[in-house]
């Protein structure tokens, strides 16, 4: 997972070197400190170093403490440059993989749920991406550091750790293993809380016509208790962490105080090297809770990371052709032929076909009407002309070949829609006229709207075909908005 993931870092790789070399600079000269600080007790107090040994051991310190402060500010920076241009690359290509999708692809994802992954799922392995470069490179570095200090300090109190680390060991694996299940469930429930936003706001207006309102609250609750039911399962596990960590923490103390005290009293442990000492237990233990928390957040970057890799990875059940790009297509004229076709939702599963041996020809410069009831087919049969769906027998023909041998770029040029649903976008007239044809000049865009009945009402506009459309062109009415998609 981590391989597959790594390569969406991209141009930002150096960061990702340079943000975990810093940690390494800044753990060692925290790593030091404590050791001047021993030397300082011992020699230049205790001892027989006097104030010009204290203030030259102090301006060491001071040395490593600007070095380090340098490491983390310099760690901190790169980190952030990384993990941001990991998460913009990783929703790129989650944007790109999504628009490559057929109807069907993303009926079966549903959009709320592609959202959640693209947006919270992203945010959650961008923020994985940071904690790693910075705390899982510190903690490991500063643990095994720490812990060979202590070794040299004094060995035989050194063993107070191999109590206290396997506890600690032994609390993460069974939270972690208790949590994997519940942050998946956790991100379900997001797509839910989303699916129901969506909803409400796409159909707003027919909440307020049909009074609604208390209706899509309650199922608004629904959904958010849901998610704040999911998320406390997981977090009441992961706050178990902290009590075990004061305890242990604490014990090991207690422990050193035990031992080492009794030491020093014998005259076999210096002052400065129980004082350091201290130090390094704290960081030997808080680098096993840093490791802790990278753990836990990892497993939740996990649930995140099998989602999004379920979407990268994903198949578009519409795709070109072996061979495709390199055929030479018919002369553009304007035929569609069906032939024998039948089609249905769930390809080769049981259910009946929503279309059943079709077989009509439209020619060129000819008007034809589908007509028949509700739930007839009528749209699943349009939508197979640009191979919005594939066909499940037969086959649909564009100018003479076969829907499926054209490049699926090419075909769609090839066709105009109007949807039933009238979708326009932010930006002025002619942007969205120019969806239609990139290309188009003033008289073909101004010709178009004639066609369409819709250059009189542009004009009346205040900066007519510049004027502003807002989100899904509210600002105009329902029969102007299908003029313009006509014309589009």
């Amino acid at each position: 997972m981590v391989r597959k993931l790594s390569h969406f870092l991209g141009e930002f790789r150096r960061e990702a070197i340079l943000a975990p070399s810093l940690i390494v600079l800044e753990t060692f000269c925290e790593l030091l400190i404590p050791l001047v600080m021993a030397r300082i007790i011992d020699i230049g107090i205790n001892g027989d170093g006097g104030l010009r040994y204290v203030l030259i051991a102090g301006l060491i310190m001071l040395v490593l403490s600007i070095l380090s402060m340098l490491g983390g500010v310099g760690a901190a920076r790169y980190a952030s440059i990384a993990s941001q241009g990991f998460g913009r690359n990783l929703r790129s290509a989650l944007f790109r993989q999504v628009q490559r999708f057929s109807f069907a692809d993303i009926d079966r994802f549903s959009s709320a749920s592609l959202i959640t992954r693209i947006t919270n799922d992203v945010s959650m392995l961008q923020t994985t991406v940071a904690l790693g470069l910075r705390m899982l490179i510190r903690a490991p570095v500063q643990l095994f550091s720490a812990l060979i200090v202590c070794l040299f300090i004094n060995a035989r109190l050194t063993l107070v750790l191999a109590v206290a680390i396997p506890v600690l060991v032994v609390s993460v694996f069974f939270l972690m293993r208790a949590c994997r299940r519940l942050f998946r469930i956790f991100q379900e429930k997001i797509d839910g809380l989303n699916n129901a936003v969506q909803e409400n706001l796409v159909a707003i207006r027919v909440v307020k016509a049909y009074v609604r309102k208390q209706h899509e609250q309650e199922k608004f609750r629904r959904a958010n208790d849901e998610l704040r039911d999911a998320g406390l399962s997981a977090v009441m596990r992961i706050i178990l962490l902290f009590p075990i960590m004061t305890i242990v923490l604490n014990a090991a103390i207690m422990g050193v105080f035990w031992f080492g005290g009794r030491q020093v009293a014998a005259g076999t442990m210096l002052t400065g090297d129980l004082y350091s000492f201290f130090s390094y237990i704290a960081q030997v233990l808080m680098s096993v809770l840093m490791v802790a928390f990278c753990l836990l957040q990892l497993t939740r970057a996990t649930a995140c990371a099998n989602r999004i890799l379920e979407v990268l990875e994903a198949e578009p059940n519409i795709q070109d052709q072996p061979g495709a790009a390199e055929r030479i297509l018919p002369e553009s004229s304007g035929r569609v032929e069906f032939r024998n076709v039948s089609f249905r939702y769930q390809a080769g599963g049981t259910g009946d076909d929503v279309l059943h041996d079709i077989s009509f020809t439209a020619d060129p410069g000819e008007f034809v009407a589908i007509i028949g009831g509700t739930g007839t087919g009528k749209s699943t049969l349009v939508n197979l002309i640009p191979r919005f769906y594939d066909v499940t027998q037969g086959s649909v023909l564009v100018d003479g070949l076969d829907v499926r041998d054209y490049p699926i770029h090419q075909l769609r040029e090839r066709i105009g829609m109007v949807l039933q649903k009238n979708v326009l976008f932010s930006g002025t007239v002619r942007e969205n006229l120019l969806w239609g044809r990139a290309d188009a000049t003033e008289e073909e865009i101004i010709q178009a709207a004639k066609n369409a009945q819709a250059h009189d009402f542009i004009q009346a506009m205040p900066e007519g075909y510049d004027t502003m459309l807002d989100q899904g062109g509210v600002n105009v009415s329902g029969g102007q908005k299908q003029r313009l998609c006509i014309a589009r």
